[in-house]
């Protein structure tokens, strides 16, 4: 499976990885501040495993907070499915019922030897993790 015409590739010489992102606004209040640390990190993998989804949910910066399913994700459709119809769905819910101000994404992480395994932008800096609405992530998904 390709994303952005990148192989995503499980194994030891590459890491590649689809997860969700919840992106906190740089103006966030102390009431979603407070969700995210108090509720969200710790109530959010208890409401997923209700759905029979091992996960583990981390702040990862100031303003991301990453769901990783344990055990990975497959690059393949039965994968894409479990991530947008089980984790981005279930995590969108509960967080548009608490607080709605908060945006879900699809993550994809690349990580490997050599150009092959960065993205691109418009001005040709490379990164290698993207966060994108579902329906951007499926445009640029090939089997």
């Amino acid at each position: 499976m390709k994303y952005k015409n990148i192989e995503l590739i499980a194994g030891d010489d590459s890491m590649a990885e689809l997860l969700v992102h919840v992106l906190i606004p740089k103006d966030a209040d102390d009431d979603i501040l407070e969700f995210v640390d108090c509720y969200m990190c710790v109530d959010l993998p208890l409401y997923l495993h209700e759905s029979g989804l091992d996960v583990d949910v981390s702040r990862e910066t100031e303003y991301l907070v990453s769901v990783r399913l344990n055990g990975g994700i497959s690059f393949d459709r039965d994968g894409v499915k479990l991530l947008i119809d089980q984790m981005y769905k279930k995590t969108a819910a509960y967080v548009e019922e608490y607080a709605n101000n908060l945006e879900v994404h699809i993550g994809v992480h690349v990580d490997g030897p050599g150009e092959a395994f960065v993205f691109y932008d418009k001005n040709g800096n490379w990164y290698n993790e993207d966060s994108v609405m579902p329906e951007e992530f499926l445009e640029n998904l090939e089997y």
